[in-house]
């Protein structure tokens, strides 16, 4: 691997030869292979008698690897590269230090390279003082490998082939570089294919990026402890390697030494261990390639140990039968057991959602490590209108990361197939909800939905703040909602408050179910809004009916309040209330039917026409008025009266009043008022007056006792 040089002593050329010791095209020299030819030359017997013709100076050793810079004179000698066949020009170099030639018929220096056929001579000259040893300068250049393009490179080991700017188009080229270098690492440019005696044990295997640079492994190609790096993989890998930043695809893996490794590597195709895989394959921080098209390992009914490592995407697994030990961590995807997979021992983490298809004889699949995305958010989208964030990447749209608006909620909802949100703040429905759940997270006048107009067929709401236009053909639930104004409702609202006005869908068939529902003061209006529908409702408070239209029926369970039917309800409509509101109706043309229990009207009635006979528990009403409708003896209740106590029958304007006043008048101190012309009665003690009593005078001057001289309008208390 080194330029052949011929010398012409009659025309006093140095000829550097085509080919070199190793057939390789020559295109570089440098000057110390010129000197050292030149030296060997002039050791010939033969060539004693010519005169010395070179003189070389330099390479003075400064230490630390560092020399004077070489410089060559050739006098009355030049230096030839071989001609070429055309048409293309070939430029040759003359490198590693400084070539001059001097001619001593003219006394001057002459360019130091003669003119060949389809060539162009060019000396890269050194203007330091100082240089590096030549192998040391060589060595940097290959970047610590050697180069293959084995379309655009060329055959041969000279330097500098191999190195990035002039590549080596052969594996077997590439290796002998690298064995004279020393290096252990190939660069490949576009693909290569690795045939079946290649041996690549040991070697670092660069290509350009994973869908730049295709390595097709033969079969029987040796790759014992061999890395790839940055590139796409097919073929059989016979011995344990490892793979960094690879696509690795339709790859049967067959080491029986030593563990294998794909690092950060994109999985597509069919993957298979060998039949006599007995080691450990390993995938670390790897993903699948192809949406919809997972890649698949089959373990070939092999005892070879598989494990995944922070792994996402999707993977199928197949033909696992030795009851080999795997583990598989995942970042988010999806895992596929088929039905070949019948005995293993196997746990799945990470969150994953398992498809199990296998059918074990044997061993176990533990999948008490998986949290799918799913539980994450808690069976809802989370909406935080003020708080959130936009996006729609995991894990926005969970508890800690409420999504910001509806559009985002939706797209995250559809990829994780939920059909639920959590909304903090007001929002507008943006489409059909069918089947939804929808609840408020903080409170119901704060947690808002506008319906829109939007279709919500068999949805459910729950704790939130209700308006708008509903549409709906599969009744809609609302439960501890506030609604407001609502627009074609039909629909159940349970426990709900309800202000404003409630109308029905268009008419005929619409149904309003309201349970455990308060209404507002003074009163809400639900419009029935036509004939043929239907309303069923246990209400607490004023409510007003409108609109109910020939076949609607209207059954109302009141708790208080007053339901009232306005005049627009008309002949052919019908209603039963019940409960204990109050009836005011104003629609004289619609059937009513009243069976509220606890009316004023129904009390009263229902106390004075209670029979007696199950009511005379002793100390009760009942037994009293029984008593006393038996009868007792004229000298008992006359003795009864008269001994009982005064002083419990003193009340305002009763008999025990008036007797009192007459016996404080007749016993205690009073004095005569001339000019108001009224008694003042003292009390007991003689010390305050307690009434004035003015005497009603019946005629003359003469001072007499009317009938009512006692009555309360007489005397001042």
């Amino acid at each position: 691997m080194a330029p052949i040089f011929t010398f012409d002593d009659v025309n006093q050329i140095i000829n550097v030869e085509l080919l070199g010791t190793l057939g390789e095209t020559i295109t570089e020299v440098t000057v110390q292979q010129i000197i050292d030819a030149v030296r060997d030359w002039e050791d010939e017997v033969w060539n004693e008698d010519v005169e010395d013709f070179i003189a070389a100076s330099g390479k003075e050793d400064l230490g630390g690897g560092v020399y004077v810079g070489i410089t060559l004179k050739l006098i009355d000698w030049k230096i030839k590269f071989a001609s070429r066949p055309g048409p293309s020009w070939i430029m040759c170099n003359v490198s590693g230090g400084n070539l001059v030639a001097y001619d001593s018929g003219l006394g001057a220096y002459v360019f130091p390279i003669q003119n060949s056929s389809f060539t162009n001579g060019y000396i890269a000259r050194s203007s330091s003082a100082t240089l590096l040893q030549q192998t040391t300068l060589e060595y940097a250049t290959f970047n610590g490998g050697v180069t293959i393009d084995v379309i655009s490179g060329a055959p041969g080991t000279a330097y500098p082939l191999g190195t990035p700017g002039n590549p080596v188009d052969n594996l077997t080229d590439a290796q002998s570089i690298a064995t004279f270098r020393g290096f252990t690492k190939l660069y490949i440019l576009g693909d290569i294919t690795f045939a079946a005696i290649a041996n690549i044990d040991g070697y670092t295997v660069v290509g350009e990026t994973m869908d730049d640079s295709t390595f097709t492994l033969t079969a029987g190609v040796s790759t014992i402890g061999t890395k790839f790096e940055d590139c796409y993989i097919v073929g059989v890998v016979s011995g344990a390697i490892e793979a960094h930043h690879c696509k690795i695809d339709a790859v049967n893996i067959g080491s029986l030494v030593n563990d294998t490794t794909f690092h950060n590597c994109v999985l597509e195709g069919a993957m298979q261990l060998s039949a006599a895989n007995t080691q450990l394959t390993i995938f670390l921080e790897c993903w699948s390639a192809i949406p919809g098209n997972p890649p698949t390992l089959d373990v070939n009914n092999s005892t070879g140990v598989f494990a995944f490592r922070e792994y996402s995407g999707a993977i199928i697994l197949d033909n696992i039968t030795a009851g080999q030990q795997c583990s598989l961590d995942f970042v988010s995807g999806r895992l596929i057991f088929n039905p070949t997979v019948t005995n293993l021992i196997c746990r799945v983490r990470g969150m994953v959602r398992v498809i199990n298809n296998s059918i074990l004889a044997g061993g176990s699949i533990d999948l008490s490590g998986i949290n799918l995305p799913e539980t994450s958010f808690g069976g809802f989208v989370w909406i935080d209108i003020v708080n959130g964030e936009p996006g729609t990447v995991f894990p926005i749209g969970t508890p800690t990361r409420p999504v910001d608006n509806i559009l985002d909620a939706w797209t995250i909802a559809s990829s994780f197939n939920l059909r639920s949100y959590k909304i903090c703040g007001s929002i507008i429905l943006d489409r059909a909800y069918t089947d939804w759940n929808f609840a408020g997270t903080s409170s119901v006048m704060n947690d808002v939905i506008d319906l829109n107009g939007q279709d919500i067929t068999g949805s459910q709401f729950n704790k939130l703040s209700i308006s708008g236009t509903m549409v709906a053909t599969v009744l809609p639930q609302f439960i501890d909602c506030y609604i407001t104004n609502l627009t074609g409702a039909n629909c159940i609202i349970y426990h709900c408050g309800i202000l404003g006005t409630i109308t029905l869908a268009a008419a005929p068939g619409a149904v309003l179910s309201c349970v455990a529902t308060a209404v507002s003061y003074p009163a809400t209006i639900i419009d029935i809004n036509g004939a043929g529908q239907t309303f069923t409702g246990e209400i607490g408070g004023n409510v007003q009916f409108i609109n109910a239209g020939v076949g609607s029926f209207i059954r109302v369970n009141g708790n208080d309040g007053i339901i009232d039917f306005a005049v627009s309800c008309v002949a052919g409509s019908s209603a039963v209330i019940s409960g204990n509101a109050r009836l005011t109706n104003s629609a004289p043309a619609m059937v009513v039917v009243d069976n509220t229990q606890f009316s004023n009207e129904t009390v009263v009635d229902g106390v004075w026409d209670e029979s007696n006979a199950a009511h005379l528990a002793a100390g009760s009403t009942g037994k009293s008025l029984s008593d006393a409708a038996s009868g007792a003896a004229p000298a008992v209740v006359a003795a009864a009266v008269w001994d009982e106590p005064m002083a419990g029958h003193v009340i305002l304007g009763s008999a025990g009043d008036e007797l009192e006043f007459m016996r404080r008048f007749f016993t205690n101190k009073k004095v005569w008022d001339d000019v108001l012309k009224q008694w003042d009665i003292y009390d007991d003690t003689g010390v305050v007056v307690i009434y004035n009593w003015k005497p009603h005078v019946k005629s003359g001057a003469d001072v007499t006792m009317p009938v009512d001289a006692f009555a309360n309008s007489d005397k001042v208390v």
